[in-house]
């Protein structure tokens, strides 16, 4: 994760890119979770989808036999049937497998000081029928300074001594997703997130 983490930041200095909102989706969002705490001067928000900052987050036994995996047991699969659409040698399939083997077998761990210090706001995402507990997802996301009583001070949710920074409350135009200009597309108005 250290060195998916260290190509999106050297992606960001070839684009001249000095701060980003990253959003990151299960090993995308680890990768982003170690941006936020090991580069933090490089994010400017954080959205992590189905996201476990140690183990117990998984639910239990989700890695059991992953070691016993082979190339084989996921032909067919949707992961080998785009492993075969995008890759530049499709005959290095066993090859994958081995090194994602290697990473389920040593995944990043992170203390909950380390997600309580996180200094990027950041968004939990998790789904109903997802491979993180809930249980998991509701402790970081207090970790975060969620469920924190509101003071007139503060927008809502942010911790004691953690500075106001997002104002999507305030700025209607802090408040659109990311995408398409809605006013071009027909019947759609503006959108808030």
């Amino acid at each position: 994760m250290e060195n998916f983490a260290a190509d999106v930041i050297e992606l960001l200095d070839r684009l001249g890119i000095e701060r980003a909102d990253v959003f990151g989706w299960s090993m995308g969002a680890v990768v982003a979770l170690r941006l936020g705490t090991d580069h933090a001067h490089r994010v400017g928000r954080l959205v992590l989808a189905s996201v476990s900052f140690d183990n117990a987050g998984m639910h239990p036994g989700l890695l059991d036999g992953i070691q016993d995996l082979r190339p084989e047991h996921l032909h067919g699969s949707e992961f080998h049937e785009e492993y075969l659409r995008a890759a530049a040698d499709p005959a290095g399939w066993p090859n994958l497998v081995t090194k994602m083997k290697i990473l389920d077998a040593n995944l990043p761990q992170w203390t909950p000081e380390q997600i309580r210090s996180l200094a990027a706001p950041t968004m939990i995402v998790l789904a109903d029928s997802d491979i993180i507990r809930p249980e998991h997802a509701v402790r970081m996301f207090r970790l975060l300074g969620g469920a924190v009583p509101r003071r007139p001070d503060r927008p809502a949710g942010l911790p004691p001594g953690h500075p106001a920074r997002h104002h999507a409350h305030h700025d209607p135009a802090a408040r659109r997703l990311a995408g398409p200009d809605d006013r071009r597309v027909p019947g759609r108005g503006l959108t808030g997130g």
